[in-house]
This record gives structure tokens, C-alpha cells and sequence, in this order.
């Protein structure tokens, strides 16, 4: 990776960007040494050495599950040698990034729902760059962690506005990007590529950061859809903000481009919710449920005119959310309901309609309540947080 020369562009961001934490010094120091072609690791051994936080972070990280650690490093030399001087370039930059953005135990519910997607993102882009053998995938890791730095950002200038723009409901037709473009006068692809040019990062990541809202037939590199399909799976599956509702079409795009199949989709999001521990160990970032995760059990009565069983990445969004599931024919009305259970209609329900209940629909890309029938109508690919929607909805 090259680093990006920095350019100083005039406008209204500019005394914002500069009013936020610098990344630590020895970041552009490891950028310049790593760019020169007769660097060794003995070269990066020495600049990360003068930084000993940073130091000790990057050998608990070489002896991490993370990178399938086999034995105890001790020496910053053996470190480098172990994971390659691109691999500790983007690790030094990431590290960098926890000390100056990452959520602490006593930093708000709305930092730390970001900080949790943008790690969440950054372990799918992990996941699917091995799956689809990227070549660097230590930098689909990191481009996963900065995509959303924007948000980070404005939340740090403006912590009241930022919640403000998170509580508008996604359903009401207004994107999140106008909404903070109407509170901070730019959303935050705009400031995520400023912040990164200011601090002097490559522009391939500062491409990812502008870019990754665009939809993925229209991303120029694999690492673009890389993390497009990080994010909106990691939004899918429940982490971070409400802000999509059920698998937006950038989503099925960049799958596309990637060549990634259904059984591959499920594979990476069985195996996300360990590696997202796993990087979360690795940043010295402590675990912890979602905000706004449900943990309350029950049941899912799933209701279709055969009596078919959800699909594989239904039942995953299912369980993921604690619940249970039964499958039941349209044609015969459930029995033995309780309080707990959501019922789901797959087909149109039967009149009257059983109150309250859910029901998908292939072409919506919105969710909507009618109170007067009791009725949730939601997406057919719906995400973890329709489904925690219209069960909060529906208990009312």
C-alpha cells in the first residue's frame, strides 16, 4: 500500500477535521518507512519501539487467535516477520484509530453502537476477502474499521445531533445521508474521505470511506465491494444503527461482483458473530451485545400455505435474535399461541386476520404498521432489526 499524499482543500470541514484526535505520531512515521522499497522489518521494529503503547498492542495482536498465533512473540523484529510489513502498516493505522475513536466502557450507547459495526465490518471484509482470495486482505480489515469514520466524527463534534439523525425512523422514506446533511451540512462519506485525507492515509482507503453508499455495480475495485457487502451484511445481521431496512440492492450487488453464492452468504454470516470477538480481542476492544439487541426469548410461528421452513438465512436472522421457530400451513389457523410468539405470514393471511401478526412482502423496501388490523408489514428479506421492529411494535 502507497500512502496518499495530503492536499489541503478549503471549506467548512476543514477547522471541524482539525478540531479531532490525531492518529499517534508514529502512524505517518510507519506510512513513510513502509512506502521506501528497502524497508525490513527491522526498520518498522524500530519505529513501532518508540511508541510503547503501540508496541505492546502490536505483539499481543502477532500472538492473537486472530492471525492463528502458534506460539509467544516477545520481540517487535519477530512480530513484523511473523505478519509482513503491509499486514503491521495497516495494523499500526487500525490500533491508531481504536486509541483515537474506538468505545470505552464508559463512552455513549450511540459510540459504541458504532464502534461495533465498524469492527463487525471490518471482520466480514476479513471473511469475505479470504473467501474470495483478495490480495491483501489486512486491508479489506482496515477499510472495513474506516468506512463509517465519518459517522465517528460528527457523533464527536455534535453528540445530541448525531443521536437526533439515528432516531429518525429508516422507514420514512428520507435516506440517512440527507438526514445529516441537513444537520451537519455534509453526511459522513464526505467527511470520512477528508478526515482520512487529512491524516494522510492512502487513497485507497479514503476511496472505501466516500464511496461505500454507492451501489455495488458501480464499485471500481474489489475492495470497494469488499466492504460494501461487509457493511450491509453487518447491518443486516443487527449491528450498529437502524439505518437499512431488510438486504438493500447494494448489498445483492456487491455479492455479485464477488461471485459469492447463497451457501457462501451463509457461511460468512455463521462465522461472523466469532470473528467479530476475535478482532474485537485483537483491537483490546471488550465484547459486548449490540445496543438494541434483544435478548428476550420466544417463538417465530412461521405460516406459509405448505407449511415450508423458512429459508436457511430466515432462520439464521431468527435464531440470531434468540427466538424459536415452527413452521405451519396458511391453511390451518395456529393453536396453542402465547404471549411471546410472532406470527408470520409468508402468503397473504387469511380474513379476518389473526391479531397481531407480520407479514413479508417480496417488494417492499420499507416497513409499515396498521394499527387498526394489528398488522406488520415488513421485507421478505428482512433484517435483524425489521425483526426486532415488529416485535417491539407488536408488544406495545
Amino acid at each position: 500500500m502507497v500512502a496518499a499524499q495530503t492536499t489541503s482543500r478549503p471549506g467548512p470541514l476543514t477547522g471541524r477535521i482539525e478540531s479531532l484526535p490525531p492518529l499517534p505520531r508514529v502512524v505517518p512515521e510507519i506510512l513513510r518507512v513502509a512506502a521506501r522499497s528497502d524497508a525490513c522489518a527491522a526498520d518498522l521494529a524500530e519505529v513501532i519501539d518508540r511508541d510503547p503503547a503501540i508496541a505492546g498492542k502490536v505483539l499481543r495482536v502477532a500472538n492473537s487467535p486472530f492471525f492463528g498465533a502458534a506460539n509467544d512473540i516477545t520481540d517487535t523484529t519477530r512480530a513484523v516477520v511473523r505478519l509482513g510489513i503491509t499486514t503491521i502498516q495497516n495494523l499500526v493505522i487500525g490500533l491508531g484509530t481504536a486509541d483515537a475513536f474506538g468505545a470505552g466502557p464508559a463512552s455513549s450507547p450511540a459510540h459504541r453502537n458504532l464502534w461495533h459495526h465498524a469492527v463487525a465490518t471490518a471482520a466480514a471484509a476479513d471473511l469475505v476477502a479470504r473467501r474470495v482470495r483478495y490480495h491483501r486482505p489486512e486491508e479489506a480489515l482496515l477499510a472495513g474499521l474506516l468506512h463509517d469514520i465519518g459517522q465517528l466524527a460528527m457523533l464527536m463534534w455534535n453528540a445530541d445531533a448525531f443521536e437526533e439523525v439515528s432516531r429518525d425512523d429508516p422507514s420514512n422514506g428520507t435516506g440517512f445521508l440527507t438526514r445529516e446533511r441537513r444537520r451537519f451540512g455534509s453526511d459522513h462519506t464526505e467527511v470520512g474521505d477528508r478526515l482520512l485525507e487529512h491524516w494522510g492515509l492512502p487513497d485507497v482507503l479514503r476511496v472505501v470511506a466516500r464511496d461505500h453508499h454507492r451501489r455495488g455495480s458501480d464499485a471500481k475495485s474489489d475492495l470497494l465491494s469488499l466492504v460494501i457487502f461487509a457493511d450491509t451484511l453487518s447491518h443486516h445481521l443487527g449491528i450498529g444503527f437502524d439505518f437499512t431496512v431488510g438486504w438493500p440492492e447494494r448489498g445483492r450487488d456487491a455479492m455479485a461482483a464477488l461471485g459469492l453464492s447463497s451457501d457462501a452468504l451463509m457461511e460468512i454470516a455463521a462465522a461472523l458473530p466469532n470473528h467479530v470477538r476475535a478482532a474485537e480481542q485483537m483491537l483490546g476492544q471488550r465484547h459486548r451485545r449490540p445496543d438494541g439487541a434483544t435478548a428476550r426469548g420466544g417463538r417465530v410461528r412461521w405460516v406459509s400455505r405448505g407449511g415450508e421452513a423458512p429459508s436457511p438465512m430466515h432462520q439464521f436472522m431468527i435464531e440470531s435474535e434468540g427466538l424459536a421457530w415452527v413452521s405451519e400451513s396458511s391453511s390451518e389457523p395456529p393453536s396453542d399461541r402465547n404471549g411471546d410468539d410472532l406470527l408470520v405470514f409468508v402468503d397473504a393471511p387469511p380474513e379476518p386476520i389473526p391479531n397481531p401478526c407480520v407479514l413479508l412482502e417480496p417488494d417492499r423496501h420499507d416497513r409499515r404498521y396498521e394499527p387498526g388490523r394489528g398488522l406488520c408489514r415488513i421485507p421478505f428479506n428482512f433484517s435483524a432489526f425489521d425483526l426486532r421492529w415488529a416485535r417491539e411494535v407488536l408488544s406495545r
